[in-house]
């Protein structure tokens, strides 16, 4: 129950203390006073979003608000906070503190201790039932309805549209990759052809490690051919023509081999002029073996030109040498197989895709039949919520269409299935006020009155199955009058026997049978204008009444009417 509201700084409120009732509270004053001013704070307290012309002052906003714990034994969304010790075993009070600072950062205290945005969410969502005009027009919409239809169906419904969403958006997910890879597979193709093309003009080339330097030192040799000759000649008639080095070392060899023979020291003079004698021999050889390979071919320098020219061709559009060639086409080969195996993926996500359809209905069709289940047991006790609201005869039926003669063996591949987070249905809340008259959509059948007496049974209903220990209702006598308002506030005095009722009326009717009256009004000192709230009592309230009931043209009739409510209520 919410027994203390304190506001700060928030719009035109400069600084607001509230002490409200545990049971029927009314809060009223002219239009444009502030009432909603009193419900956005409250929102704002508990963790929402408001409008940013609430906040805009350049001030620090605090909104505190004081809740008393009545369950005798401490609910489950609040047993967290008794392990960390924000609650203490015998504690029956929460505080819940915001304030947003002028730098825009909000900080967040439950009993005096800072939390996250989280936690103090999670503790917040399980305490006030707000209902606000924007909530009855919403009625009207078919999926607000689905949408209340599901809160009803409790854990189980939660449990239920928690795997169908994850099913649906893992579904999209691969849809997306599907339709992304149709989308490029023309492109694809055209890549397909170009990196197998640089893969096969790589493997015809068929390079060597090492070959452009090979080839490199046969061209500058073909290029110097005439030169090469030259030296060959010289090299030959020096060492291996007539009386050359060879025919000279020759003679001296043999003089020392003769020279042992008498004096064995000079062996190894014999032995180095033998072996120097065999390497000039082998130099004249190579010198001759190269001079004529090097025989000029102008075939051969412009088949060694061609292919440098191709190679360094290569080294342009591959790599800088043919190391980086063949390793270009290594990763063009494994990029040439991962482009190939496309059309592979898209057989395997089409395939990904009819599971989860599959999935998607199953559990689509579970979620149907828990919708079923519950708009027995919400039609049962809409009817008797409208029956106290002044309804003669009601009939209230709850519509469910999209999973009847669905084909599931079929279904999950066909390519237009609409996979949605909330399954397979659409839900249509019918009604009929008249015996006898068929049921119609309620934007067709009810008036504004009557469609705020339809939201109250709902909020009465979703308030008691969810366990709110309070309801806010802004302005739900829109469109009541006479009757119908004295129903509805009835209703609400009967509500606060299990649970706590804030109530933004323009209905005297209904205000007169409130436990706690609060004015809301206007107040400038000429320079600003602030809201300003007051408890009424006595006299004050008689006034209070009567201007609801007539204006500024109230007359001792309309104080007579005004007492003759008030005592009436008691």
């Amino acid at each position: 129950m919410l027994t203390d509201l304190r506001i700060e700084n928030f719009a035109i409120i400069d600084k607001l203390d509230i002490c409200f009732s545990p049971g029927f509270n009314v809060l009223t004053g002219e239009s444009g006073a502030g009432k909603s001013l009193i419900v956005d704070s409250l929102n704002f307290v508990l963790g929402e979003r408001v409008k940013n012309d609430r906040l805009e002052n350049g001030k620090t906003i605090q909104v505190q608000a004081r809740f008393e714990l009545q369950e005798a034994s401490l609910p489950d969304f609040l047993v967290p906070l008794q392990a960390s010790g924000i609650i203490d075993d015998n504690g029956r009070e929460l505080i819940l503190t915001r304030k947003l600072q002028a730098s825009g950062k909000n900080i967040y205290h439950i009993n005096g201790e800072m939390v996250p945005l989280k936690t103090y969410r999670s503790v917040c969502e399980n305490l006030v039932d707000i209902h606000g005009q924007r909530d009855t027009l919403q009625l009207l919409n078919s999926s607000h309805q689905r949408t209340l239809l599901d809160l009803l169906g409790g854990e189980e419904s939660e449990k239920l549209l928690g795997e169908i969403a994850d099913i649906c958006s893992n579904y999209r997910k691969i849809q997306h990759e599907l339709e992304e890879l149709k989308a490029r597979e023309r492109e694809r193709n055209r890549e397909i052809d170009w990196v197998r093309f640089e893969v096969q003009e790589i493997e015809d080339a068929k390079l060597e490690a090492g070959e452009d330097e090979e080839l490199e030192r046969k061209k500058t040799v073909l290029e110097n051919a005439e030169k090469i000759a030259e030296a060959t000649s010289f090299i030959y008639v020096n060492l291996s023509g007539e009386n050359g080095v060879v025919d000279k070392l020759g003679r001296v060899s043999k003089e020392l081999l003769r020279w042992t023979r008498f004096d064995r020291e000079m062996e190894k003079a014999a032995q180095m002029a033998e072996s120097i004698l065999e390497q000039v021999q082998e130099m004249s050889y190579i010198c001759m073996e190269k001079g004529e390979a090097a025989e000029f071919s102008q075939e051969a320098l412009d088949s060694v030109i061609s292919r440098l020219h191709m190679i360094d061709r290569l080294k342009g559009k591959y790599g800088f040498s043919i190391e980086e060639i063949h390793k270009y086409r290594e990763n063009m080969v494994k990029k040439l197989a991962l482009l190939e195996q496309s059309s592979e993926l898209a057989e395997s996500l089409q395939k990904d895709l009819e599971v989860l359809a599959k999935q998607w209905i199953q559990k689509s069709v579970e979620m149907t039949a828990l919708r079923q289940k519950t708009a027995l047991s919400l039609e049962n006790s809409i009817e008797e919520e409208l029956s106290t609201l002044g309804f003669g005869s009601v009939d209230f039926s709850v519509k469910i269409t999209g999973a009847e003669g669905i084909n599931t063996s079929e279904a999950e591949k066909e390519e237009a299935l609409r996979v949605t987070p909330w399954g397979l249905d659409e839900v249509e809340f019918l009604i009929s006020l008249n015996a006898g008259v068929a049921v119609k959509s309620l934007s067709s059948v009810a008036s504004g009155g009557e469609l705020s007496r339809v939201m109250l049974a709902l909020r009465n209903i979703f308030s008691r199955f969810r366990g709110f220990s309070t309801l806010v209702l802004d302005e739900i006598d829109m469109g009541l009058g006479g009757v119908s308002a004295a129903a509805v506030g009835k209703k609400l005095r009967e509500i606060t026997s299990h649970r706590q009722i804030l109530c933004i009326t323009h209905q005297a009717t209904i205000a007169a049978l409130a436990d706690c009256h609060f004015l809301i009004r206007k107040q400038t000192d000429g320079t600003e204008t602030k809201t300003g709230v007051t408890a009424v009592e006595g006299n004050d309230r008689v006034e209070e009444i009567m201007r609801m009931l007539a204006g500024l043209e109230a007359t001792e009739e309309t104080r007579s009417l005004s007492e003759s409510l008030l005592r009436s209520s008691g």
